[in-house]
């Protein structure tokens, strides 16, 4: 006889599967190989960048609960190619009130609109860095995963996101993200609270200003953090990625992360209107 958990845990992959055919429908199709010698390119500028300090910025991650911030992660002649690539207009709009107001330019269109953004994330360099800080050996997500590599857009006055732990569908402690300032003209701030819930250590609160070239890296099931509300005549992009020690999704949190993805962050409107402008707009 099935237990009841197995029946829940099949009801739940049922749902997130439709969601997802749902989700996939709407976006051009994920797997976009990256070119071979834009992929080494790509490696031979991070590997030097990444591996600067590399000893120090591993302890700070262990001291602060495996949280780190890197000033000058990245040079401008690299954020510039990022930012070169981002299409504010097509930024993919969702507001859910009290809680989420922003853009979002999700992986499986970065794979086919931002070809060296998207070898950024499949460096070989850059996972060895997050592997480094970790401990552990890490991968990329799956090609279908939107918050592999997302570009997040913050272009109206009041675009904000709430506190939050970061919902990845992975079990805890698998999967680590990292922030990448690319566009700053602003005064929003990235909002981060470390040691929150640990009795033994006294909870820090941080403002951050994600300049383009800023790179942070932390644990977002252990981070609690948010964004600022945006001021008027204000833009601010940045770059966010997710590696992870194993890709299993338990059903119950895999539905919970595509649920998540489709209304809150992706947007479900913003779903059915790229599908239309597919129907309705010629090729370039």
């Amino acid at each position: 006889m099935i237990s009841l958990a197995r029946r829940i845990d099949r009801l739940a992959d049922v749902v997130a599967d439709r969601l997802d055919a749902f989700n996939h429908s709407a976006d051009p199709i994920a797997g976009a190989a990256t070119d071979a010698a834009l992929q080494a390119e790509v490696d031979a500028l991070l590997t030097p960048v990444l591996s600067r300090n590399l000893e120090g910025t591993r302890t700070v991650f262990a001291e602060n609960n495996e949280y780190v911030l890197v000033e000058q992660g990245l040079p401008p002649e690299i954020v510039e190619r990022i930012r070169q690539e981002v299409n504010v207009a097509r930024a993919t709009r969702s507001v859910v009130p009290w809680y989420r107001a922003a853009g979002s330019i999700g992986y499986r269109r970065i794979q086919v609109e931002a070809p060296f953004t998207a070898a950024l994330y499949r460096s070989r360099a850059m996972r060895d860095y997050v592997s480094a800080l970790c401990g552990k050996p890490m991968q990329c997500k799956s090609d279908d995963d939107d918050h592999a590599c997302t570009f997040y857009v913050y272009s109206k006055p009041g675009d904000r996101m709430s506190f939050h732990y970061d919902v990845c569908g992975c079990e805890d402690a698998a999967s680590y993200s990292m922030i990448i300032g690319v566009v700053d003209d602003s005064t929003q701030r990235l909002l981060v609270e470390l040691h929150r819930g640990d009795g033994a250590r006294r909870r820090q609160s941080l403002q951050i200003s994600t300049r383009p070239g800023v790179m942070i890296t932390f644990a977002g099931s252990k981070v609690w953090h948010g964004v600022s509300r945006l001021g008027r005549n204000e833009l601010r992009v940045t770059l966010g990625l997710a590696y992870a020690a194993n890709n299993r999704q338990p059903p119950r949190r895999r539905l919970i992360k595509v649920m998540a993805d489709t209304f809150f962050h992706f947007g479900l409107g913003g779903m059915v209107k790229r599908r239309h402008r597919r129907l309705v707009e010629p090729p370039e």
